[in-house]
């Protein structure tokens, strides 16, 4: 199929997620699925479609099945710091620190050095560094997940270490 309709299952797609956050209903989530199975098709398997089959399972709590479609992703295409947080995040979700602080690793290996902005200091941000944080406001919220992993894990060091990198 062409480009097109791979857009327009993406668009729908996304409305369907937004509505099952809203009000997980089994009849929104399995055509969720149907329209995912059909954007995976017309994409061969692009990176953004087995990512929505994971958002899918996730909703539907069906954690086995998202963490099998994070591996299959992890196993078959280049490595991409988003889906490690929605992994991890996953795992954090669920109370599994020691899966979690596993993959947020991999997390903090993919992202440029960059994130580690002075946020507690009067000096003034990088261009890069106002770029990263700006567009992903909600990253202190995936670095509190990430720290509490690492505690909850007995590896406080590792918790501390994040968190001076933020001074």
């Amino acid at each position: 199929p062409p480009v097109f309709y791979q857009e327009i299952y993406d668009i729908a797609l996304n409305n369907y997620l937004a509505m099952l956050a809203v009000s997980p209903d089994k009849k929104l989530l399995q055509r969720a699925i149907e329209i995912n199975i059909a954007e995976r098709n017309a994409s061969n398997n692009s990176l953004k479609s087995m990512f929505n089959s994971a958002k899918i399972f996730i909703i539907a709590k069906q954690y086995d099945q998202a963490e099998q479609s994070f591996q299959e992703i992890a196993q078959n295409k280049e490595p991409h710091p988003l889906i490690y947080e929605y992994w991890g995040n996953m795992y954090f979700d669920q109370g599994k620190f020691a899966d979690a602080a596993q993959i947020y690793t991999r997390l903090l290996d993919l992202l440029p050095g960059y994130w580690m902005a002075p946020v507690l200091s009067k000096k003034p941000l990088t261009n890069q560094q106002r770029i990263i944080w700006k567009s992903h406001p909600d990253f202190m919220k995936t670095l509190e997940k990430i720290t509490a992993a690492y505690q909850n894990t007995g590896q406080s060091d590792i918790a501390t270490a994040i968190i001076n990198k933020l001074q």
